[in-house]
């Protein structure tokens, strides 16, 4: 296991695009140091868990795409995405259920 965002360190990126590239979860570190980041797409991989906490140190992200994964269901309580208050969209299709949810602030 390493992070995603091993070798990137506490950079500014807006965005981050890692797509078709086999990933199979996306853990709770994956994405730390990378508190600026606005848009993460990671479609086309085989992700099929996402563990809780996943997403909460990208308190900027604004934009999350997860098309074409394996993706069957996320926690009730939104665990995954932790303290992301300024998540606007998050994209899903093409996964066992397609989802597409704006959120309003």
């Amino acid at each position: 296991w390493l992070p995603l965002s091993r070798g990137l360190g506490d950079v500014y990126k807006r965005q981050l695009h890692i797509n078709f590239n086999q990933l199979k979860a996306v853990n709770a570190h994956d994405f730390a140091g990378l508190h600026s980041l606005e848009d993460l797409v990671l479609n086309g991989n085989n992700i099929v868990a996402i563990e809780p906490g996943a997403f909460s140190g990208l308190g900027q992200l604004r934009k999350l795409e997860l098309n074409y994964n394996n993706l069957k269901r996320l926690s009730a309580d939104g665990g995954e995405f932790g303290h992301s208050h300024d998540l606007h969209e998050l994209i899903m299709n093409s996964n066992m259920q397609n989802y597409t949810q704006t959120c309003a602030q």
